[in-house]
């Protein structure tokens, strides 16, 4: 596999990025946070999931109806990993 010019760019870039986040730490270290309590959390919800509730699904039988390609009772995909 070559390396082209956009691979060259696309590393260069990262190399820029990760060098600003680091600069930006380096200032955040400097800065007096000692009166601010750690955040846990930073969505205001408490619990932001509903309850785990048990209802009816579809039997073996109607779950292959409406899919494209089945053998023997059981829906078939394409093969995704080699």
């Amino acid at each position: 596999m070559a390396i082209t010019p956009e691979d060259i760019q696309h590393i260069a870039r990262f190399g820029r990025d990760r060098q600003k986040i680091l600069e930006y730490i380096d200032r955040s270290r400097g800065v007096d946070n000692s009166g601010i309590a750690p955040q846990k959390q930073f969505n205001q919800r408490r619990n932001c999931f509903r309850e785990d509730r048990v209802s009816p699904s579809l039997n073996r039988n109607d779950a292959p109806a409406n899919t494209p390609d089945t053998m023997d009772g059981m829906i078939r995909v394409p093969r995704v990993i080699g």
